[in-house]
């Protein structure tokens, strides 16, 4: 089954309805309806419930597209409507019974006539809590369950004081041996049938008394209806028996399959990784297991006030934990199959949060098995695989009828395995209903065609489009007509872009057409973005040379001439002899032109472009580390083909010298950035690797300039570090004795610059204001430290022109002219202070 044409409940409604049938051009709808906050990040809650109806009598490619959905009506906020929503149907009810009965009048621009169109409805789609609303069934109590109605088997737990949903031996074999299996269980035998499918009529009869019941919002109106009295979860009859076809639909309302996979996904992470708040195994839990008295070795131990918890097979260990969230932290998957799982993991905490819909969609269907195994006992990891391979098997885009046949005989197992295992706060609602997603999609088909992901989307869609706050649904339903008048016109405008002749996201070029070379060199493809070049080792370069000639098309009968030989039996061995053999078999007299050619690319360096990702036959691959990619060869000299032209001698220089930059950032505070200080000028600052790489490379202008500019900054930047390291030392204690023309630093500092004359302004003068700062600064800590002595006492019997620094203060400044404005300017201003102080002593 791929479409819902091919399901049950198409095929029988044709049978029924004969005449309707015979005209293929008679339109099956779909019902979709949510409610969604219409502003974000408002206080006051805005519930608006758009509803969809979606045309079935597209194709595949076609049916879910938002294009194609129509938005009927907007039941206006700011509250949902609850039960009362039948007020807001009935002008839709309305229309689709004049669209059953009598049709409208309809141009076939095909045919270029006219003919009656009729309308049917053939299910609703809507989420678990929207799903009472549209049925009537509420989805809450001990009977929530709509598809089990009156027979829903449900208990209430005294410590967690919730319901919970268990008694799935009911849907095993009669014989099933598990029936009779009390210690593993709820301690009792299972002697009941599986609930019977209703059809229309008993639905009929079951609401027969709440025919013409006032549905209303208002608390005072509203008629109260009790359940325990009525012995079933009904709150009214659905408007959508006003339908005269409606009692014979097999399937009237769908179960959401995104949301009840995303509860169960939630449920099983939050269980496993014991996370606060979303854990179902709380000291509650195991207080009702001991009430029950099921699972002795799960019971609390109670020390004083306090209890202990046995540990459960089905928690993971802290280590276990690290192992799980470093898997999903380092995942990679391709383009569009999932969104950013690893941003959601919190590796410190040990904690994964923000999960969406499709993330746990992804997770429960392909990652989990993945990322559990070889953690869990084999009871829970069986299980939690068979619970997978279910859901994986039901969201397919081709159902096999035998394949649905064994999930639905299966499932009812996974589900008392999962009893056996988890506790019994573990089965919420959510946990019981894939007992019944299988038969549903028997009846009705691939789910992609009843699930909510769809809707989601539209309503994502048309959120938007709410710029006036104050008219919040005529907002709506502007944004909508104006998207509805581009859309037709984009479909008759196919001299321009639109959004349905544009690019694909992941358009990766086409096919290339050959210029006469190798039909490898043809594949679609296009690179992510600027990347970083990789110069390979001989081996890197064996390894694309092999990789070329066993994908080559025009290699292909050389190669099966070659595997009829008697050959090595080793891979790499077979592989040089295939090369070997190659050139002798291979008749290559290439021309003047062409050896030049091939003499001059074998001169040029190899190497291999690495991007950071790339893009081929629609699908996206990032490349974290260069070791992720197989093989990713350009041309090599020694095996160019006479007619293939030369691509290495435009290698941008630059991008492999970035690469070495950052080299030398990693090699930084190693031994041979530590005995930098005792380097000349005209050595290099870089390891011995870093200096072959560069040797006899010919630089541009630019280049050479800032490649002179890195190795000084690079210099000057190690030597800063040695100057904090030797402060406090002593030769820095007896910088005061210093003459003006001695250098501050060490020995070892002064032989790295000597000779260095080669130097930009700003770095002159930038060099410059150091020195004199530090001696500065080191004299201004000595004078600190002699005031106070004796010669600072006699300070009064000084002369106004004399200083009143000590002797060994004057001869560091003197003949220091060379002062900049703001220095020469700061040292007057001193001289004035001191002269005042001086006469205020007088």
């Amino acid at each position: 089954m791929r479409h819902p044409t091919d399901s049950i409940a198409w095929k029988t409604f044709d049978e029924l309805h004969q005449s309707f049938a015979s005209e293929p051009r008679n339109v099956r709808l779909g019902l979709a309806s949510d409610g969604f906050q219409s502003f974000g990040n408002s206080k006051t809650p805005y519930s608006i419930w758009p509803v969809v109806l979606i045309p079935y009598n597209l194709p595949p490619w076609l049916c879910m597209k938002k294009e194609n959905f129509i938005l009927s009506m907007i039941i206006p906020g700011p509250e949902s409507p609850g039960d009362a929503i039948d007020v807001y149907l009935q002008p839709l009810i309305e229309e689709l019974k004049e669209l059953w009965e009598s049709g409208v009048k309809t141009f076939d621009a095909s045919t270029k006539q006219n003919f009656v169109l009729h309308a049917s409805l053939l299910w609703t789609i809507n989420d678990f809590p929207a799903y009472a609303n549209l049925s009537g069934w509420s989805t809450k109590g001990k009977l929530a369950c709509p598809c089990c109605n009156k027979e829903t088997h449900s208990i209430r737990l005294q410590n967690c004081k919730k319901q919970c949903y268990m008694g799935h031996r009911r849907f095993l074999p009669l014989n099933h041996k598990w029936r009779n299996d009390k210690a593993s269980f709820n301690g009792t035998k299972e002697k009941r049938l599986p609930p019977k499918q209703l059809s229309g009529d008993d639905i009929l009869d079951q609401v027969a008394d709440l025919y013409g019941l006032q549905l209303t919002k208002d608390p005072k109106k509203k008629i109260k209806i009790s359940h325990e009295s009525r012995g079933d979860n009904w709150n009214k009859k659905s408007i959508f028996f006003d339908l005269p076809y409606w009692k014979a639909l097999l399937l009237r309302h769908n179960l959401d399959v995104m949301h009840i996979e995303k509860n169960i996904c939630d449920n099983i992470l939050g269980t496993i990784l014991n996370i606060k708040g979303k854990t179902k195994d709380t000291i509650n839990t195991r207080l009702d297991l001991q009430a029950m008295n099921i699972r002795k070795e799960l019971h609390p131990i109670k020390i004083g006030d306090k209890y202990d918890l046995p540990t459960a097979c089905y928690t993971l260990s802290p280590e276990e934990k690290d192992r799980f969230f470093s898997f999903l932290k380092n995942l990679k998957v391709p383009d569009g199959f999932s969104s950013n799982i690893f941003q959601c993991v919190n590796l410190k905490d040990r904690k994964i949060s923000g999960l969406k819909s499709h993330d746990c969609h992804v997770l429960l269907q392909h990652l989990l098995p993945l990322a559990l195994r070889g953690m869990l006992c084999k009871s829970v990891c069986e299980l939690l695989i068979e619970l997978s391979l279910f859901f994986n098997v039901l969201g397919s885009k081709c159902l096999s009828v035998d394949e649905l046949e064994q999930i639905d005989a299966q499932i009812p197992i996974t589900e008392c395995k999962l009893e056996k295992v988890f506790p019994p706060t573990f089965f919420d609602v959510m946990e019981h209903l894939p007992i019944h997603l299988a038969n549903e999609a028997k009846i009705a088909g691939p789910s992609q065609y009843r699930w909510m992901y769809p809707m989601e989307r539209y309503i994502y869609f048309i959120k938007p489009f709410i710029r006036n706050r104050a008219c919040a649904e005529g907002s709506i339903a502007e944004g909508y007509l104006a998207t509805e008048c581009m859309t037709l016109c984009s479909r008759y405008i196919h001299t321009m872009e639109t959004k349905f002749n544009r690019l694909e996201r992941n358009y990766d070029g086409g096919i290339i057409e050959s210029d006469g070379g190798l039909t490898i060199f043809c594949h679609p493809g296009r690179a992510l973005r600027d990347g970083k070049p990789h110069k390979p080792d001989s081996n890197e370069l064996e390894q694309a040379h092999i990789y070329i000639l066993k994908n080559c098309d025009e290699i292909q009968p050389f190669l099966e001439k070659f595997s009829l030989t008697p050959i090595d039996t080793s891979q790499e061995n077979s592989d040089m002899q295939f090369i070997g053999w190659l050139k002798e078999k291979v008749d290559m007299n290439p021309s003047k032109y062409q050896k030049s050619k091939m003499e001059s690319s074998s001169k040029t360096v190899k190497h291999v472009y690495v991007p950071p990702g790339t893009l081929a036959r629609g699908r996206r691959q990032s490349f974290r580390a260069l070791g992720s990619i197989r093989v990713n060869a350009e041309q090599r000299g020694d095996t160019l083909f006479p007619h293939e032209e030369e691509e290495m001698q435009g290698t941008r220089r630059s991008e492999i010298r970035l690469c070495e930059s950052e080299k030398v950032k990693k090699l930084r505070g190693t031994n041979w950035c530590k005995n930098v200080a005792g380097l000349k000028v005209g050595e290099n600052v870089a390891p011995p690797s870093f200096v072959q790489t560069f040797e006899g490379d010919t630089l541009f202008p630019h280049e050479e300039e800032e490649m002179q500019g890195t190795q000084r900054s690079e210099i000057r930047l190690c030597e800063s570090e040695k100057i904090k390291k030797l402060k406090g030392t002593n030769w820095y204690k007896n910088v005061a004795g210093l003459r003006v023309g001695e250098n501050v630093a060490p020995p070892s500092f002064d032989q790295t610059f000597e000779g260095d004359t080669d130097l930009f302004p700003h770095e002159e003068e930038e060099m410059q204001g150091t020195h004199r700062s530090e001696i500065r600064l080191c004299q201004s800590e000595k004078v600190k430290k002699l005031r106070g002595t004796n010669w600072c006492k006699n300070v009064a019997g000084l002369k106004v022109g004399e200083n009143v620094a000590p002797p060994g203060f004057d001869q560091i400044f003197e003949n220091d002219t060379d002062l900049f404005p703001h220095e020469e300017e700061e040292t007057q201003g001193t001289q004035r202070s001191e002269r005042l102080c001086e006469s205020e002593k007088v």
